[in-house]
């Protein structure tokens, strides 16, 4: 496994180097940016990423939402959009986009977990709506690879989108269909836990398709309201089985980044290092040779 990194939110200029001071200071190496980045003028974005040059570290990936256009508009309206997203990602130095299989321009808050009325609202079918999402897709994936990007499409917690993308077979069979070498996975941990999956078999799955991670912890799905279950706690305050998560990452020789989702908070930040650095020794030292399928090598 690479380096360790974490999210850090825009704000302003000031609260973005705070933010990067925080993640330097606690220890990481990778930033992995929020989608709010995306919004800044291309000056602003420059002025970002000499900031992130001040420090060591590596500008890893950005989450990019509005893959989709809104379901009445043809593909192309989203294509000069996203053209000047991947702009915007290649100032900033990242390689990889990070986006939700489905979601479309002007989706409003509580829509994704109420899709399938949200797409019966346009007179658009949910299967229709994958099938026209594909095709973007694959558009959107030769245009970023211009660009030196890949993109990524993540794991949602049960319901969300109409549950285009909750496994990772959800998601390998979108990128077979796609047929693009630099489209890829991100697993959230905290997501698939929502869902049941189990997660050391759906990051095995994944294979050399996980290309990124956004690794939280909770206590699974307690509540109908996402906000309950998603608590983007640091590792170990919640139910997640670390050990299985690291196994399963060694397991699959994942090389890049382990980027953690829990905001940049000085103190959360050291909490869940201190956490994964534990348990990264309880593996190596105790554990390193149990496969989690239930056989000692």
């Amino acid at each position: 496994m690479g380096k360790l990194g974490a999210n850090i939110y825009f704000g302003d200029t000031g609260k973005a180097r705070q933010n990067l001071e925080n993640l330097s200071r606690c220890g990481y190496q990778a930033v992995y940016l929020e989608g709010d980045f995306l919004n800044v003028p291309l000056e602003q974005l420059k002025e970002v990423k000499r900031i992130i040059d001040d420090y060591p570290l590596e500008a890893f990936s950005v989450h990019n939402l509005q893959l989709f256009p809104e379901p009445e508009e043809k593909p192309e309206s989203i294509i000069s959009f996203q053209e000047e997203i991947f702009e915007k990602a290649k100032i900033l130095g990242v390689k990889y986009l990070t986006g939700h299989f489905g979601w479309c321009k002007g989706l409003k808050e509580g829509d994704d977990f109420d899709f399938e009325n949200f797409l019966k609202r346009h007179n658009i079918k949910v299967e229709d709506y994958r099938k026209k999402n594909i095709e973007i897709l694959k558009i959107l994936c030769q245009k970023a690879n211009g660009y030196g990007l890949s993109l990524t499409i993540e794991n949602l917690p049960i319901g969300c989108l109409a549950d285009l993308g909750t496994t990772i077979s959800d998601l390998l069979g979108v990128i077979k269909e796609v047929e693009e070498p630099n489209l890829g996975i991100c697993f959230d941990s905290g997501h698939g836990l929502i869902s049941g999956l189990n997660l050391y078999e759906e990051i095995i799955k994944a294979g050399e398709k996980l290309f990124e991670t956004h690794l939280h912890d909770n206590i699974g799905r307690i509540s109908d309201k996402n906000s309950i279950n998603d608590l983007h706690q640091p590792a170990g305050i919640g139910k997640i089985n670390w050990l299985e998560v690291i196994s399963a990452l060694k397991k699959i020789n994942f090389s890049n980044p382990v980027v953690f989702e829990i905001g940049c908070d000085e103190d959360t930040l050291r909490i869940n290092k201190d956490n994964w650095e534990r348990f990264l020794e309880l593996y190596h030292n105790r554990f390193f040779t149990w496969d989690w399928t239930g056989d000692k090598k």
